[in-house]
């Protein structure tokens, strides 16, 4: 009994009818109204057509009531049956007794307003144009009835059912059919109506959570925005970091460019970086920002390695530490100097597998600190390290290339005090007047100079001024000698003197490069001398001849007027 009834509420969508068509669920829920309306009181109807057609003998009639009831009580239970096909069968039953209440009531009877119940339900049930066609159809029939009485086709029916409005019955049944009618038109109108407006809440529900959610989708775009644009901006910050490593050397100009990067960029509250000390006890604060940490800087702010502060544990444990409320963390140092500070996150700065030091980042903001942060953070802290070991490689190649320039300055110099003493000679060359004469170097020449000076003079007439120009000869900043220029007039083109002073630097470069030359050349006759004597002393067999020779070919071979060569004899 539920199941028969739950079939029959206009409420539930058959399996015919796509659930997701609103407006074909709506004329579904109008069409069951109908057959309802019309089973209920087509049922009162038919009882009231029996008393007024069963006494006229009008059997045909009672026929087509009955059929109709019929009809409508079946299509009213076979919900399963297509729509369409149960609309056009209703709106045909209600085309059919419209024709014929018209045909036994005439034009003035019943049977108009079943034919404005057919145009109006086919326009609410199918749509405009067959609403239009319903209309059309009625107007048609409603004129072609009416004619054919007229050219008495079909008879008018007598003034006895005309006047039949006077007698109950007749006023009973024709009101109960005309209800009928008006319910049917009324309770479709109004599940349509009702339907609209349940779509039109549910749209304007729809429509203000679309406002919600636009609204959230432009807090989250904002949001998402301003994200990316930080995330650019660290994204910028790292490679400007990485582009400042490249290109600055001194230590201790990376570490503040690196800080103040940081700081500025990310918007943090302080930035510092610590380096351990020689001994590793210490983590020493060598680059901060702001004027707390040039305070810091002037006191030497130190942190004990493992024990004071997050930098002490990352040091010690190399390893990240983010602290997103400081005053829950044991291992937070509260610095006087900053007192805003609500979160730190400390990273280490590590070369290979040692840890070099450690980048502390402070924030005003608790919880200011997320997984992306740490992540750009630490590319930053290993870059920053990287720089450190290569800007001390630097220093560290600096320093040994100052000590072998210095090394290679003394060794030059020593070298050529050493040659030109045991060549025991100076060397000074004069040329003048097309002629070049070799001068004694003692009184001719003055003490050596280490830049070139420029010297105006006169003849000893004193009728013709000239220069006189003294350029040092020097070799990785030795004085090896002197170059004199002497040239007519008062003034020397600044050109001039340049060329000269590149024909000095040439000429202490070819003066190194002979000495050089003959220094390879002695050693190379020295070492064939000894090859000779050795030669000959190899020959030997005997401890005797061995002696002989090694004193004979050491005298001859050497120019050297005694040799003595004898064996301890203890």
């Amino acid at each position: 009994m539920t199941s028969f009834i739950e079939r029959l509420n206009p409420r539930r969508v058959p399996p015919t009818i796509d659930p997701n068509n609103s407006l074909l669920v709506l004329r579904e829920r109008g069409l069951q109204y109908i057959f309802l309306l019309a089973s209920g009181l087509g049922v009162i109807a038919f009882i009231q057509a029996l008393s007024i057609f069963v006494p006229r003998r009008a059997w045909a009639l009672l026929a087509i009531y009955g059929t109709a009831l019929a009809i409508v009580l079946s299509l009213t239970v076979l919900r399963t049956l297509n729509f369409r096909l149960r609309a056009y069968l209703v709106l045909a039953l209600i085309y059919v007794l419209g024709v014929t209440g018209l045909v036994e009531s005439g034009l003035s009877g019943s049977g108009k307003v079943f034919l404005v119940a057919f145009a109006a339900l086919s326009a609410i049930l199918l749509g405009v144009i067959p609403g239009i066609t319903g209309f059309g159809l009625s107007l048609v029939t409603y004129g072609m009835i009416g004619w054919l009485m007229i050219a008495g086709v079909i008879p008018v029916p007598p003034v006895s059912v005309l006047a039949s409005s006077g007698r109950p019955n007749e006023w009973l049944n024709d009101g109960l059919l005309f209800g009928l009618l008006l319910m049917m038109v009324i309770t479709t109108v109004n599940a349509l109506t009702s339907g609209i407006e349940s779509a039109i809440q549910k749209q304007s529900a729809l429509s203000e959570e679309l406002r919600k959610e636009r609204d959230s989708l432009e807090d989250r775009v904002k949001e998402r925005t301003a994200e990316a644009e930080r995330r650019i901006a660290q994204i910028e910050a790292a490679a400007d970091l990485a582009r400042d490593i490249s290109t600055n050397i001194e230590l201790e100009n990376l570490l503040r460019n690196a800080v103040e990067l940081i700081r500025e960029r990310f918007g943090f509250y302080h930035a510092g970086i610590f380096l351990v000390d020689e001994r590793g006890e210490y983590a020493v604060l060598r680059a901060a920002t702001g004027e707390a940490g040039r305070a810091m800087l002037a006191n030497n702010h130190r942190l004990k390695v493992g024990e004071v502060g997050i930098v002490g544990y990352v040091v010690s444990k190399g390893e990240p530490r983010v602290t997103l409320k400081v005053e829950e963390d044991a291992f937070h140092f509260k610095n006087p100097l900053l007192p805003e500070t609500q979160s730190e996150m400390a990273l280490p700065l590590r070369v290979g597998e040692k840890v070099i030091g450690a980048l502390d980042v402070q924030s005003r903001n608790a919880y200011a600190f997320n997984p992306d942060d740490v992540k750009i953070i630490q590319t930053l802290a290993d870059q920053i390290a990287v720089a450190i070991e290569k800007a001390r490689l630097v220093q560290q190649l600096q320093e040994s290339l100052r000590s072998l320039e210095a090394s290679a300055v003394q060794l030059s110099r020593q070298s050529w005090l050493d040659y030109l003493k045991n060549v025991r000679k100076g060397y000074a060359y004069r040329y003048q007047q097309e002629t070049i004469e070799e001068i004694n170097p003692s009184n001719e020449t003055a003490t050596p100079f280490n830049q070139t000076q420029i010297e105006i003079m006169q003849t000893e007439e004193g009728d013709k001024d000239f220069t006189k120009v003294g350029l040092p000869i020097k070799l990785r900043g030795h004085v090896l000698g002197m170059l004199e220029i002497k040239l007519e007039g008062k003034v020397v083109a600044p050109g001039t003197i340049k060329m000269l002073e590149a024909i000095a630097d040439r000429l202490s470069t070819a003066l190194d490069n002979a000495r050089l030359l003959e220094e390879i050349r002695f050693r190379s006759e020295r070492e064939h001398l000894v090859s000779e004597i050795a030669t000959q002393m190899r020959s030997r067999t005997e401890v005797e001849d061995i002696l002989r020779t090694a004193a004979l070919e050491i005298g001859r071979k050497m120019g050297i007027a005694e040799v003595v060569v004898q064996l301890r004899n203890d």
